[in-house]
């Protein structure tokens, strides 16, 4: 079975993206540079306080699986950092990484040699589902905030069945709201109602000085459709189709609604104005994480990012 997702023009266009975005110095505005949302999230998940972007999953996933898995594959895995924790982490022997950005795959080969992992996990930058050799052939297909870039994951999700050997495991940690992030009317108007209630030291620009200090924008806007596209055609094209394609091809899959409405949707760029030494934003900070589940948990169908945990029977 194969899914074909972009066409080679595409496919050069994303791939040259996300190269130069690897190049840039990393801001630390999003809540994936952020320890306290990071250990809230694996808190959700697996009922630990663990400091690894979703190794909360990682050791939920161990416990129900209870044995090292053979092999893995990973699309759209980036520099490899996260596929290198699984090896690390104890979840699975070896993992094959699929990735289109040439730099990527260059700073995952080095930081697989620097971490002495090179002869357990290898990295291949092109189209997966051009592959015919594939079909059942893995203990663990793995799918973290890259899912969200396929355009079609119906395809991509029976493409990870086929791979999948019977009893195989699929993993996924992923964002599944609205198409290229276009917040919903509902959502864009609790995270404002929590932004008009922040102080005003947190709306603090990062990028201004302390002498002529500029301010964010006090409300929240959904991201520029056409600018996203611009850059990346890829970005979020098919995530609100996630879950529903989850449970039409894995009916059994094991999904929790990790939220987002306050922590992705509200926060950044307000992450670099916490101050994380003291206690008192740590608490503010944790009192909106708070919030995000409570609100989360009464409003599931609002939920921006999930995980899963499936087996193919």
């Amino acid at each position: 079975m194969t899914a074909k997702v972009f066409n080679p023009e595409a496919q050069k266009q994303i791939g040259a993206y996300w190269s130069q975005r690897v190049l840039q110095p990393q801001r630390t505005w999003n809540w994936w540079t952020c320890r306290p949302v990071i250990q809230h999230l694996n808190r959700l998940v697996c009922g630990q306080e663990l400091p690894g972007v979703s190794q909360g999953l990682c050791q939920k996933a161990k416990q129900q699986v209870n044995r090292t898995l053979k092999l893995g594959i990973s699309v759209g895995c980036g520099i490899g950092v996260k596929e290198m924790h699984l090896i690390q982490w104890g979840l699975v022997d070896r993992m094959i990484c699929f990735e289109l950005s040439a730099e990527r795959i260059a700073q995952a080969n080095a930081e697989a040699k620097r971490r002495s992992l090179s002869d357990r996990i290898e990295f291949h930058q092109t189209d997966v589902f051009c592959r015919t050799d594939l079909n059942d052939r893995f203990d663990l297909v793995h799918w973290n905030n890259s899912l969200h870039h396929m355009p079609d994951t119906f395809a991509a999700l029976r493409w990870s069945r086929s791979v999948l050997k019977p009893g195989g495991l699929l993993m996924m940690d992923d964002y599944v709201g609205p198409n290229y992030i276009q917040f919903s009317d509902q959502c864009l108007q609790f995270a404002n109602q929590i932004r008009a209630k922040m102080p005003r030291k947190y709306f603090i620009h990062p990028a201004s000085s302390p002498e002529t200090p500029r301010f964010i924008a006090s409300e929240c806007q959904r991201p520029n459709r056409a600018k996203i596209i611009a850059k990346d055609p890829s970005e979020a094209v098919d995530a609100e189709n996630i879950l529903p394609a989850m449970r039409a091809i894995f009916p059994h899959a094991e999904i929790l609604h990790t939220g987002g409405a306050i922590y992705f949707a509200a926060l950044p760029p307000l992450y670099a104005n916490f101050n994380l030494e003291d206690e008192g934003d740590r608490s503010y900070l944790q009192a909106l994480l708070t919030i995000d589940q409570l609100y989360t948990e009464a409003h599931p169908e609002q939920t921006l990012y999930a995980t899963a945990l499936a087996f193919k029977n």
